[in-house]
């Protein structure tokens, strides 16, 4: 316990490679049996570029337990960046047939999409990541994030609003709608999300003076 505690501290202090020895002989120490353990060596590994070793070591963990996200997630997310894309999607599917209820394996291979500039494809998963998981909101901000880049920000406004009858309380989402209606300069619609957004976040004054420019505006 106290090596691993000391291996995060050095981490933090950016002695990379005197955590990886601790790390490594921990993880030899336990087998492959802690998780946190194995993915905290692969973080590890793969900031120092280490990308073919941390592979193994995600890849060694789904063999034990092949239910395990995160590894999935970053072992697909390691085989994109050296654009080994097809096996990154088909990891990914193995994942989901395996565990599929959840949404994050359809959001990651959309990022792997936009990692390959196909965006299209991209909206395509983010839709599949949200019928698996409705309330998944990375998967939504996604979608809406493409509508917004092609300058569709009707169709991004109408997207957010409708994720937020089943979400209300998703900042981000709230947080983007409330963004674009200012920016189009749509008042009259504002004020009910930038209401519920500046109670969910009462530290931010930018958005309580325009709240009370509109509230002036409206004669309130």
């Amino acid at each position: 316990y106290l090596v691993k505690k000391y291996a995060v501290e050095l981490i933090r202090l950016g002695d990379m490679q005197e955590a990886l020895t601790l790390l490594q002989g921990l993880h030899a120490g336990a087998k492959g049996a802690d998780e946190g353990l194995a993915l905290l060596l692969g973080g590890v590994l793969t900031a120092m570029e280490r990308s073919k070793d941390a592979r193994e070591v995600y890849a060694n963990l789904l063999k034990r337990n092949p239910k395990n996200e995160e590894a999935c997630v970053f072992l697909a997310k390691s085989h994109a960046v050296d654009k080994a894309y097809g096996t990154a999607y088909a990891l990914l599917d193995g994942c989901q047939k395996r565990d599929p209820k959840k949404g994050i394996y359809a959001y990651y291979k959309g990022k792997v999409a936009l990692t390959e500039n196909k965006k299209e494809l991209a909206r395509k998963f983010f839709q599949e990541s949200l019928a698996h998981e409705p309330a998944f909101h990375q998967a939504a901000l996604g979608v809406g994030l493409l509508f917004e880049e092609q300058e569709k920000f009707d169709q991004a406004a109408v997207f957010y609003k409708r994720f937020l009858e089943k979400e209300p309380d998703q900042y981000t989402i709230l947080s983007r709608l409330v963004q674009i209606l200012f920016a189009q300069g749509k008042f009259g619609d504002i004020v009910p999300f930038a209401e519920r957004l500046a109670n969910m976040d009462p530290s931010d004054l930018n958005l309580k003076v325009r709240l009370g420019i509109l509230y002036t505006d409206s004669k309130r």
